[in-house]
């Protein structure tokens, strides 16, 4: 069975994206909880826990779950064409970061 729609191999590429994204997030998850360098805070009632890359605050990761979903959003401001990017993460998600920091995000 085919698809009707235009096809473009490129679009391949991206799955591996994907997963390199969500390697990153763990990792920089990961990492600055071993420096204890987490910045945890609310919005709304759900907690959430933010990163950024410099003190110019150019590039954005937050991690939250909604409605038990948990969801990184990546905000890129410095480009000529600013980006959001979510990542929809998996439960399996929690079970790659340290334990405080999952329990904390699913109160």
């Amino acid at each position: 069975m085919g698809t009707f729609l235009s096809i473009d191999n490129r679009l391949s590429g991206f799955s591996v994206f994907g997963n390199n994204v969500v390697q990153d997030i763990t990792a920089i998850i990961n990492d600055n909880f071993k420096e204890n360098n987490i910045s945890k805070g609310k919005r709304g009632n759900s907690p959430i826990i933010t990163f950024v890359d410099s003190e110019f605050e150019n590039v954005f990761l937050n991690i939250e779950c909604v409605d038990f979903k948990p969801i990184a959003t990546i905000d890129i401001e410095d480009s000529e064409y600013p980006v959001q990017i979510k990542v929809n993460l998996d439960h399996n998600f929690f079970e790659t970061i340290p334990q405080e920091i999952a329990d904390y995000l699913q109160e």
